[in-house]
């Protein structure tokens, strides 16, 4: 890349800058509608939290200790929060420039209209060369500042060159008050998507804008930018088309009062070697008729009559999946048939000791070594309501119970979660869970993940009984947990797996302020550990560790479910996060709300004036169009050989910021190439929720190999299976089935494996949770074998 074109990318994300758990997460659970059984009845969208107007209670006594709490949080902000009060003043000028460059026709008039004061871009550009094309460029120096009119020049030269701002983040990470010898400082961490449609370019700016602000000469009015320093700002660059293309796109409401069409779920389910794409509470099956054409098809004859959680497997021992759905009163169980079809009415599999409160996830597996697919059932119990909230944030065991339920070969299951070791903890708000062989002792453990706690993790004894050894093998294991996913990321032959949480920008702020409440010691200890993020767990000597490749993906946003696959084919695993909370009309973000009072003022005890407080506050703050973790960028990690992790999304095509939450890695096409699927809501104004697929147009990927599972009863089920791919160099690359990953998400029991340039393998080696192990001398490649356990 020449210099003229490195200091225009710095210069236009300068320029740019210069210018420059909330209602969907802690969504209501509504009462159950009366029972149907139709394939396509109505759908209603206002039972999108968003769209409901609070009425407020009409009772003298409850308001009057409302408006006390509303007294209170007044006079708590000036007692404690000032420094995060004063830099919502600053922070929101580039608030407003955001939400200016997300609806203009003409970014350029916007930037060339903000008042910069100096401008100082990067000098002594240095470039690395990387997989694919792909550049990074940064600066090492700064250049002379720039004047208002010379900047605007220099925005105008580059407008004329080509280039144009796509898409952009501003987040205010860092803020310094004020002081009699210094002005006010901010730091704004941002990523600026700018493309040169003539030359097929696509670059992503990223990183921290220094700004020194300034009174307006008028002493009345907002506060402007006196110098803005972006000379220490990556550039990650390419030529040539995006890997990834749109190829379905739907709009799928949910039915009348419900909320969810999740689970999303990839499935053959009529064996013909290609995925069905599955929304499970929408009982809606796709059915994949080849090279990207899918058809509508109702999943179930007699649908779940109020479906909170779906998993597929063949839980009752005939060698056809079938489909297992949670409601408020227990479990029932589809049977399936050898065409993929659930036409029966749906049986009572295990009924609940009391109503619960909101099943949300199953993970599925032998865990007994019986021969038969047991389950863990999670719940999710959601914050705000009836004015409690997780209590600690950090660490809460507080919700509506898990269940360890035991199958008896025929799809009828019993509960056993006490004595199995999972009893202590099962009150965690969970969103994902698997059992997995993390050990490789021909056992099932097990992995749970967790919102406003993180990731627990236990050892199977062999027996189904297991022991909690997050304390002494997990380094730091709390994160507002959402999703995880499993993989051999650092290619050292063990097991990994990653977990997403979140970031939080006003944490951030508050930490660097050192705010909080001196009452709640561990609520400010706590924060940053918290909002750390994704964490990476590399195993190591039996246990799971950080490292710096940790680092790498762990700032990933506001983040939800996440998929691992080799979508290049090289022979190792990257990983797409899906992103964004809640995407109003504003960039104005109610963060800064959770984290100055909503974690203080409740704890996990039913308060009706707090459930009054926190619905009033949030009525009024979406209505008045603010974001909660809004406009988010999907991220793709890129795996550089199992050393470190590159973020592509944009130069892939992958850079949505749609407010996505389940995604699945799937070959919808058969062509050797991982697709992506998603489901989740769209931006304002539609606000609708939907489905998307991404079709992989990698251009001269590596070579491949695959390997598709069926149920064939008897003990052989794909779930809980391990595959191990030797390839003619001694490397093994390591695969394994499971559900309850990613986020309300189900993948084929298919094996994908990238070996890039190798032209054949040794072995191929499947391991099922029965003890049998095949092995498949030098499979061919660039194809998918069928394999079968049963003889």
């Amino acid at each position: 890349m020449n210099s003229s074109r490195i200091n225009w990318i710095l210069g236009f994300l300068a320029a740019v800058v210069a210018v420059a758990w909330g209602i969907y997460r802690f969504k209501p659970v509504p009462p159950p509608p009366a029972p149907v059984i139709a394939s396509e009845p109505e759908v209603d969208d206002s039972m999108r939290p968003d769209r409901q107007d609070y009425v407020q209670p009409d009772d003298p006594v409850l308001m009057a200790k409302v408006f006390d709490l509303e007294n209170e949080v007044a006079l708590l902000d000036r007692k404690h929060w000032q420094g995060e009060m004063l830099s919502h003043r600053y922070g929101d000028v580039f608030v407003k420039l955001w939400d200016k460059l997300r609806h203009a026709r003409e970014p350029l008039k916007v930037l060339q209209s903000f008042p910069v004061g100096q401008m100082v871009l990067g000098a002594d550009h240095s470039v690395s060369h990387h997989e694919w094309d792909i550049r990074v460029t940064t600066s090492t120096n700064a250049a002379a500042p720039l004047n208002q009119d010379q900047w605007n020049s220099r925005l105008q030269k580059w407008h004329d060159d080509g280039y144009r701002l796509d898409a952009s983040e501003w987040r205010h990470a860092r803020f310094d008050p004020p002081t009699e010898l210094n002005p006010a400082r901010s730091t704004m961490f941002i990523t600026l998507h700018v493309e040169q449609p003539g030359r097929g370019e696509r670059h992503t700016v990223r990183g921290d804008l220094l700004v020194t602000w300034q009174e307006p000469a008028s002493g009345e009015g907002e506060p402007v930018p006196s110098r803005i320093d972006a000379s220490n700002l990556t550039v990650t660059s390419r030529t040539g088309p995006p890997m990834f293309a749109p190829l379905e796109s739907r709009v799928v409401m949910p039915f009348t009062n419900t909320i969810f069409i999740e689970p999303l779920m990839a499935y053959d389910l009529n064996g013909d070697g290609l995925s069905e794409l599955i929304l499970g509470c929408r009982n809606q099956v796709y059915w994949n008729k080849g090279d990207g054409d899918f058809e509508l098809g109702t999943l179930c004859r007699y649908r779940p009559e109020r479906p909170f959680a779906m998993t597929i497997g063949d839980f009752d021992g005939d060698g056809f999946a079938d489909l297992l759905s949670a409601d408020v009163v227990g479990v029932e169980l589809y049977v399936g048939n050898a065409l993929g079809q659930f036409n029966e009415p749906g049986r009572p599999a295990w009924t609940a000791p009391a109503e619960m409160g909101n099943p949300y996830v199953f993970a599925s597996g032998d865990i007994d070594k019986d021969g038969d697919l047991d389950v863990w059932l999670a719940q999710y119990k959601v914050p705000y309501s009836a004015g409690q909230m997780p209590t600690p944030y950090y660490d809460a065991n507080d919700g509506f119970p898990g269940y360890l339920l035991l199958n008896d070969g025929r799809g009828n299951f019993t509960d056993a979660t006490e004595g199995s070791g999972l009893a202590p903890k099962r009150f965690r708000r969970a969103y994902s869970s698997s059992f997995v062989d993390l050990d490789e002792d021909g056992d099932l453990d097990f992995v749970i993940v967790s919102d406003f706690a993180g990731v627990d993790v236990y050892l199977n004894d062999g027996k189904g009984r297991f022991n909690d050894i997050t304390p002494t093998h997990v380094d730091e294991p709390h994160s507002l947990g959402m999703g995880h996913t499993f993989g051999d990321y650092d290619l050292d032959g063990n097991l990994d797996f990653y977990v997403i949480g979140m970031i939080s920008y006003a944490a951030q702020r508050m930490d660097h302020l050192g705010e909080g409440r001196p009452e709640f010691p561990l609520h400010q200890k706590m924060r940053p550990i918290a909002t750390y993020g994704s964490r990476l767990y590399l195993a190591r000597d039996g246990r799971y560790v950080h490292t710096p490749m940790s680092d790498q993906v762990a700032r990933t946003g506001w983040s939800w479910g996440v998929a691992t696959g080799d979508f290049d084919n090289n022979g190792t695993p990257d990983l797409h996060v899906n992103n964004g909370q809640l995407s109003r009309a504003t960039a104005k973000d109610y963060e800064t709300e959770f984290w100055r009072h909503d974690i203080y003022l409740a704890d996990a005890e039913p308060d009706e004036p707090l459930g009054v407080y926190f619905s009033m506050k949030q009525t009024r703050l979406f209505g008045e169009g603010w974001s909660y973790g809004g406009y988010d960028f999907n991220r793709f990690y890129l795996n550089e050989g199992g050393r470190q992790f590159l973020e592509t999304s944009y130069q892939l095509g992958l850079a949505h910021w749609r407010d996505l939450r389940s995604v699945l890695a799937d070959d919808f096409d058969g062509d050797g190439r991982l697709d992506i699927a998603y489901a989740g809501f769209e931006p304002p104004p539609a606000m609708q929720s939907g489905y998307h697929i991404s079709r992989n147009r990698w251009q001269n990927p590596g070579n491949w190999i695959g390997f598709r599972l069926r149920e064939e009863g008897g003990g052989f089920s794909p779930i809980g299976v391990r595959l191990n791919l030797t390839l003619n160099d001694g490397r093994v690359l390591k695969r394994v089935l499971v559900t309850g990953d990613s986020y309300r998400s189900q993948s084929a029991p298919t094996a994908h494996f990238g070996i890039g340039r190798e032209t054949a393998v040794k072995e191929a080696e499947v391991i099922w949770t029965n003890g049998t192990v095949k092995r498949i001398a030098a499979p061919a490649i660039n194809q998918y074998h069928a394999v079968r356990g049963r003889k």
